[in-house]
Parts: C-alpha cells; sequence; structure tokens
C-alpha cells in the first residue's frame, strides 16, 4: 500500500524526496506542503485507511525542503523548475493528470499548481485542492493575516535569538489559536525549519509565478477549497470572497479551526477530499473534460 519513499531527479539535476500510498487504481492526489515544512507533515492522510482504499496518494518534499536537495542560488527556485519537479515526481511513479492538494499560503509549495499549467499546459491537472492556501502567488496580499506577517521577519532574520522565537511562534500559529500541539508534532514542525538553509527560506518567499494559465481555465477547472476560519495565516473571509469571484468550479468550506485543518481534524477534512475527489471524478468519466489516467 505503501512505500518507503524513493529519490527523484528533477530536470536540472536536483533530487527530489517523493512517497507513494494507496490503491493505483484509485484516483490520483499529489499532496504538496507548505513553506518550511515537509511532506511528513500529511501524515495523518497517509495512514488512513479510507484515504488508502480509495486514493492512490504521492507527497513529496518541494525543493529546499525536507529529504530534498536546497540548491544555493535563487535561480534554482524558478517557477519552471517546480513545475519540472512535480512533473518528474509524477512520471516516476507513472501517473497523469492528477489532483493537486496544496497546503499553506507562503509562496512556494501549495501554488505549485499554477506553475505546473504554466509549464505543461492547462490539462495537466484534473483539479486543484486549496487546504488553507492560496492559488497562486500574487494573490497573497489580498488574504494575508496581520499575525503571519508580524512573524516572518523572524524567521527571516540572521539574529539567532530572534530566530529561535520566531520559529516557535510560526509552530504555534499553524493551530486553532488556544489549541495545544502535542510535543512529537512541535519537534517535527520545529525541525523542519531548523534543518533548512537560510538562504532557502529567503529565495522560496522571493521568487515569482505566472498565473495567467491558470486565470484561463478558472471557471473551468475544479478546485476544492477547504479553510479555517480560525487561521492566522490568511483572513478567511477575504480568502473565500477572493475564490468565489475569480473561480467558477469552486467548492468552498469552512473549518472552524485554523491553518493546519488536514492535521487537526484529519477525518472531517479526509471525508471531505474524498466526496468530492468523487464528485468530480464521476463528472469526469461522464464528460471527457477531465479524465484519470494512472
Amino acid at each position: 500500500m505503501s512505500s518507503e519513499g524513493r529519490i527523484v531527479t528533477s530536470r536540472d539535476g536536483i533530487k527530489i524526496w517523493a512517497q507513494n500510498a494507496g490503491d493505483p487504481s484509485k484516483p490520483v492526489v499529489v499532496f504538496i506542503h507548505g513553506f518550511s515544512c515537509t511532506a511528513l507533515h500529511f501524515e495523518k492522510q497517509f495512514t488512513n485507511a479510507r484515504m488508502l482504499n480509495n486514493l492512490y496518494m504521492i507527497r513529496y518534499d518541494v525543493r529546499g525542503h525536507g529529504q530534498s536537495d536546497q540548491p544555493l542560488f535563487p535561480e534554482a527556485y524558478e517557477s519552471v523548475h517546480h513545475a519540472e519537479d512535480l512533473n518528474a515526481v509524477c512520471e516516476a511513479f507513472k501517473v497523469k493528470k492528477p489532483f493537486l492538494a496544496g497546503w499553506s499560503v507562503q509562496s512556494v509549495p501549495s501554488i505549485v499548481a499554477a506553475d505546473a499549467v504554466a509549464h505543461y499546459g492547462t490539462d495537466y491537472i484534473s483539479g486543484s485542492i486549496l487546504i488553507n492556501a492560496i492559488p497562486y502567488r500574487s494573490m497573497h496580499p489580498e488574504v494575508t493575516h496581520p499575525v503571519i506577517m508580524k512573524i516572518l521577519p523572524s524567521i527571516l532574520t540572521n539574529d539567532v535569538i530572534e530566530f529561535f522565537k520566531g520559529v516557535r511562534d510560526f509552530v504555534i500559529s499553524c493551530a486553532t489559536p488556544g489549541r495545544p500541539i502535542p510535543y512529537a508534532d512541535i519537534c517535527m514542525w520545529t525541525g523542519a525549519i531548523i534543518l533548512q538553509h537560510p538562504l532557502v527560506r529567503t529565495y522560496s518567499l522571493s521568487r515569482t509565478q505566472d498565473e495567467r494559465a491558470l486565470m484561463s481555465v478558472s471557471e473551468s477547472l475544479p478546485v476544492l477549497c477547504i479553510h479555517g476560519s480560525e487561521d492566522q495565516y490568511t483572513i478567511a473571509a477575504n480568502h473565500e470572497r477572493f475564490m468565489k469571484q475569480n473561480f467558477g468550479n469552486v467548492e468552498y468550506h469552512t473549518i472552524p479551526l485554523g491553518h493546519t485543518t488536514f492535521w487537526e481534524e484529519p477525518e472531517k477534512i479526509n471525508a471531505l477530499m474524498l466526496a468530492w475527489i468523487k464528485k468530480v471524478s464521476q463528472v469526469s468519466a461522464s464528460d471527457d473534460v477531465y479524465i484519470l489516467v494512472v
């Protein structure tokens, strides 16, 4: 049902860690983690029996994160390379037209869908799942929450004491305010940040992206939004308004949780994803618009 993970080589030679789980005959979902995080954050999806029985899941560490390479020059983080990484992972596991499930809003990882369609065509993916996430980079200022904007400078500083405080605040801000985070999870999330080179965080936050290809199919592309009303990374009301105004085929769910909805209430979030994927896949099979090929 699952593997220990493997190393995939992207077009420019960068090594990307990836892992698969589930049933290869079922719809494909590629999970993409957030800024300064890793694919391990999706453990509650990759160990869930319903998800394993009904999906073919792939997760990978975005370049500069986790067990993937961390190139130390800004050109390595250009949009095309993120698209190439995703494509290399899909080719390695022999999948086409996946659903992309992106989490979080801070730059690189969760917005890879826009990179993919910009460089491989608007029919490259079957749909987009935004878990407390944004669809593309430049949309960020419209929804950014003041809490995360106050924390980010501490994450990027070279001052060790200030950085330590920033990491702690960053991790705590992921959960619903006031909700305790188990110590083991704190250690894992903190470790992901500590083990990342400081330059990578800067390159990740400064890279650009062309969202025109994504927006050219914004009326037809199936999109599922799962968003926490207590999210301290985005202003939930602004996010919902933007998505409904700019995407014509969006299903939106607001959950009374924080930024890590999929971690805080995995059974609820997993059920929402499974129901939506089933619905979209059935429609696709009948109209030949979004066909899943495994």
